[in-house]
């Protein structure tokens, strides 16, 4: 299956039904034939199987018309937050080539980045898809794409600093997006309510979900999650809510303080970093009725496991059994797998696991590793424990990556921006875990850099949700015996 399939065949059965509801209105047969267009424009501009697109947005409807249509040509996507700074943007495309660049509204700061690539405006996908425009359906050049080919680079932190592309074939995608629908039983009633980045694989994902149920959804943007949320929840009638804890929180704020709203709300989803227990208590308290699934994944495999709310009770603590049609086990530094309860490396096999990392083979190599079936493991680098059901406990990450304000994100990634400014000669990120602040120590050559000139700099370089909370200027960083530096003492 292909991921254009998962729409085309609900216009096929039911063409009237809604698919995209706010801030435009597609059914399924109309968006569908707006992606045929979009893609039969894409190949007149001369993009070809396994070319690279990036799609540099906010949210809007536009995306997603140039994520199925650059599908059905076998083009191979990428989302990208439309705040990225240019300095993450050139790492970005540095990796993936891209033969085409469609922009939202980029400031003058990214727009002189662009100007090297081929850049289209995102509006013109309006005209293209219109059922006026010349690139008609049937003039199509479409080509036979192959389920495995790859459809998508999700890009996350590596582990060397460097942001790195997750492939994603049609196969991983449509297979990850049947599953989750298994487990959480999306109705074609429902109205699925999507305030999260498509640029985030959590939000994307929401359109593949609905439309495998047949649902419908509308588009928000981050900024409407402030004090008139619930308003917005009440009049676009949205029965799924996708949330990460600050999402979450900001919910059960708003209800605390309007107790007589109603609302359509009877799921609520999260993933992205665990709901807190307490989140997950008021909200079924607030929301009479609600469901609430608890999930947990990583962007190399989509969706690891899924908490039933019939489970929640007897295991709050747990993140749920891995999916069906996958393997989830537990093994030691030798790669033995351990009996239940016990604590190790989470390991991930089935359909889901990614290709690995676009043009990065020594980091493919560490965490995908072949058996002599054919098939990919996936060693997660999360510790974890798995009781004798099969359900899953989160304990720690193995490595260095850490998660801040619902974003996982690479001490690295900040240090090679501190870097990259003048005068720093060295930098480390430590996470306080009394505080949850993120602090960047910095030792500097240069006495006219201070805290306040070095906020400015990386304001630059780096998006809002991976700037540290603190900055602190040393005379030297701590070392180990082995002259590194010694980061559990700066974490102290």
């Amino acid at each position: 299956m292909l991921i254009h399939d998962l729409v085309d065949m609900v216009a096929a059965q039911r063409p009237s039904s809604p698919y995209i509801r706010w801030p435009v209105a597609y059914s399924y047969e109309e968006f569908a034939e707006r992606t045929k267009r979009v893609a039969t424009w894409l190949a007149s501009l001369g993009i070809r199987h396994g070319d690279r697109i990036i799609i540099f947005s906010r949210n809007r409807p536009e995306v997603l018309l140039a994520v199925f249509g650059a599908a059905r040509i076998g083009a191979i996507f990428s989302v990208i937050n439309g705040s990225v700074k240019p300095y993450g943007l050139q790492q970005i495309a540095d990796q993936c080539e891209p033969s085409l660049i469609l922009v939202d509204d980029p400031n003058p700061e990214q727009a002189q980045f662009l100007e090297r690539y081929r850049v289209v405006p995102l509006d013109k996908l309006n005209g293209v898809s219109d059922s006026s425009s010349q690139f008609q359906p049937q003039s199509e050049p479409f080509v036979n794409v192959d389920p495995q080919a790859t459809a998508c680079l999700i890009f996350t932190s590596g582990s060397t600093g460097t942001p790195r592309g997750v492939v994603l074939s049609h196969a991983n995608i449509c297979f990850a997006a049947k599953a989750i629908q298994r487990r959480l039983q999306y109705q074609p009633d429902d109205i699925v309510g999507v305030f999260l980045p498509l640029s985030f694989d959590y939000g994307l994902y929401q359109f593949f979900i609905a439309a495998d149920a047949g649902a419908s959804l509308c588009l928000g943007q981050g900024e409407m999650t402030g004090p008139g949320l619930l308003r917005t929840l009440g009049d676009l009638g949205i029965t799924v809510l996708p949330v990460v804890p600050a999402l979450g929180a900001a919910v059960i704020k708003l209800l605390e303080r309007q107790s007589n709203t109603t609302l359509a709300l009877r799921v609520i989803t999260n993933t992205g970093e665990q709901l807190p227990i307490a989140y997950i208590t008021k909200l079924s308290e607030l929301i009479p009725g609600v469901r609430i699934y608890p999930m947990y994944g990583l962007t190399e495999c989509k969706r690891v496991s899924i908490l039933l709310p019939e489970e929640y009770s007897q295991r709050k603590d747990s993140v749920g059994r891995a999916l069906d049609g996958t393997t989830a086990r537990i093994v030691d530094e030798d790669g033995e797998t351990l009996p239940p309860d016990q604590e190790g490396e989470l390991v991930i096999s089935g359909p889901n696991v990614s290709q690995g990392y676009w043009n990065a083979p020594e980091e493919t190599k560490k965490r995908f590793r072949s058996n002599p079936d054919g098939t990919r493991d996936l060693y997660t680098g999360d510790q974890c424990r798995m009781d004798a059901e099969g359900y899953l406990y989160f304990v720690a990450r193995k490595d260095s990556l850490l998660k801040h304000r619902g974003f996982r994100l690479s001490p690295h990634e900040i240090e090679n921006a501190a870097h990259d400014i003048l005068g720093v000669l060295q930098s480390a990120v430590s996470k306080n875990k009394e505080t949850d602040k993120l602090v960047l120590y910095v030792v500097a050559n240069d006495r006219g850099l201070d805290e306040e000139k070095l906020w400015r700099e990386l304001e630059k370089r780096l998006e809002s949700y991976k700037l540290p909370d603190e900055i602190h200027l040393l005379d030297k960083m701590p070392q180990t015996g082995h002259g590194k530096i010694d980061r559990k003492l700066l974490a102290k």
